[in-house]
């Protein structure tokens, strides 16, 4: 089964770890951080979430990562 994982790293130095079901849902859950730690003040509110994003991590020193996550088989005579 397919998961996807997203990490966030802030500039107040706390890591955020999630796994969502989908990327679409990471990506939400993303943007729905960034919008929750944006000024409330600010002049103009991206409306996309692609724009909210790209907007939050241009501006600041923090990154994320959206990875997807596969079990893979065992073969035979792997270790467990």
């Amino acid at each position: 089964m397919e998961r996807f994982l997203l990490f966030i790293r802030d500039v107040d130095g706390r890591d955020q770890t999630d796994v969502h079901p989908s990327e679409r849902s990471a990506r939400t859950a993303l943007a729905a951080y960034v919008r929750s730690r944006s000024e409330p003040n600010a002049d103009v509110v991206p409306l996309h979430d692609d724009d909210a994003i790209d907007s939050y991590f241009a501006a600041r020193d923090a990154a994320y990562v959206i990875a997807r996550l596969t079990k893979t088989m065992r073969r035979e005579g792997d270790p467990a």
